[in-house]
């Protein structure tokens, strides 16, 4: 289970440090629950929490009695996942990845042309053809599976006159 911390812990921790708030909320942090270095994924989670406190402090005026007054929300839980963040590649930048049916027809053959390299026209043909079937396009699989036995049959032939 994740630990959970108070937001008026938190808090505390960030009104001792005079400057680097970030720095010392994430050391109480680490220090208290053992963890030695934090993720990415958790330093990003940290540096929100510590914006959210300095941004609702500075609607208080920083005065102190009036921030503690208005802030019911400091009771709240907010618990942290120390878990290791995924794997990711380190080629890949940018924003989420689109729906593959969402993208443009180039980026879409893009895509397919590893798996069109490493996978023989036949088994592609054999996919295709279960796909419709499994979406109930039956009259669809069909027409593949006709065009891929007349294809392979026909370029069977040629291989054979050469």
């Amino acid at each position: 289970m994740a630990p959970v911390f108070k937001w008026r812990t938190m808090f505390d921790e960030w009104a001792k440090a005079r400057t680097n708030k970030l720095e010392v909320v994430s050391n109480f942090i680490m220090e208290q629950t053992g963890v030695e270095e934090l993720s990415p994924c958790s330093k990003a989670k940290i540096r929100k929490c510590v914006h959210s406190i300095q941004v609702k402090w500075d609607k208080a005026n920083r005065h102190r009695e009036r921030f503690l007054n208005n802030a019911s929300w400091l009771e709240d839980g907010l618990d942290f996942n120390f878990a290791p963040d995924p794997p990711t590649d380190p080629n890949r930048s940018g924003g989420p990845q689109k729906a593959f049916k969402d993208c443009s027809l180039k980026v879409q053959t893009r895509k397919m042309k590893e798996l069109v390299e490493s996978t023989s026209k036949e088994e592609l043909s054999k996919a295709t053809e279960l796909a419709l079937r499994k979406a109930g396009k039956r009259d669809s699989a069909a027409i593949v599976k006709q065009g891929a036995l007349f294809f392979f049959s026909y370029k069977g032939h040629e291989h054979q006159e050469s």
